[in-house]
């Protein structure tokens, strides 16, 4: 079987991490070879210079608190320094992807992915003002670095989110990211996940969702 690669996105306190670590013991026992991996939207190698000069300019939002995701500058009056945002950003996840993803492709039947390139495009989409985004050139640069077989977007309400996690600025904040999320679902085929069930029901629909995608890979490649 070829290593196949799931991501798993969604807002902050939407239960990501902790049913990536479920799903990866569940497959672990099947005697499935699978890595989680750490691969989202924070300030990185490349990016955190550029991200204290950005600060200094009044180009990052200031919250009294703050999740990592509530770092990226609003650079979308300047046109060429978002480029060279994006730009940084891309270098970041290239040199992820190359110690944390590529060399774990060789060596496991299954890359699960917490937080993506996914939630990459959703911080961009709203740094530059740009609604369509996650149809341009530089999102599918982002999309196709590690590309997914299989895409989970936890969705879980405002609320919800905001009370399980005491770092997100405000409501409004966790709002729009949820709305982009549930937006950009269909466009990458992904399945939404709703993550306010209880823990186990959760696990449970997870491994119904991967076991079948399992199954569906190992016939095609028999074909």
């Amino acid at each position: 079987m070829k290593t196949l690669v799931f991501w798993l996105s969604g807002i902050d306190g939407s239960g990501k991490t902790m049913q990536a670590r479920k799903l990866s013991t569940y497959l672990t026992k099947r005697k499935i070879k699978v890595s989680c991996i750490r691969f989202g939207a924070s300030i990185r190698f490349f990016t955190f210079p550029f991200y204290l000069f950005f600060k200094l300019m009044n180009y990052v939002p200031k919250y009294e608190k703050g999740v990592h995701t509530s770092r990226y500058p609003l650079l979308y009056k300047r046109r060429s320094l978002h480029n060279l945002w994006f730009f940084l950003i891309l270098l970041d996840m290239v040199v992820l992807a190359w110690i944390r993803a590529y060399p774990k492709k060789l060596r496991f039947d299954i890359l699960i992915l917490d937080r993506s390139p996914l939630d990459v495009i959703v911080e961009l989409i709203l740094s530059s003002h740009n609604p369509e985004f996650h149809k341009s050139i530089k999102a599918t640069i982002l999309y196709n670095l590690v590309k997914p077989d299989l895409v989970l977007v936890f969705d879980v309400p405002e609320t919800v989110a905001f009370s399980r996690k005491k770092d997100i600025p405000n409501l409004d904040f966790i709002k729009v990211r949820r709305a982009l999320y549930r937006k950009l679902a269909p466009y990458f085929n992904a399945t939404l996940i709703d993550a306010n069930k209880p823990v186990v029901d959760i696990r449970n629909q997870l491994i119904k969702i991967t076991d079948h995608f399992i199954r569906e890979s190992e016939n095609r490649e028999n074909i």
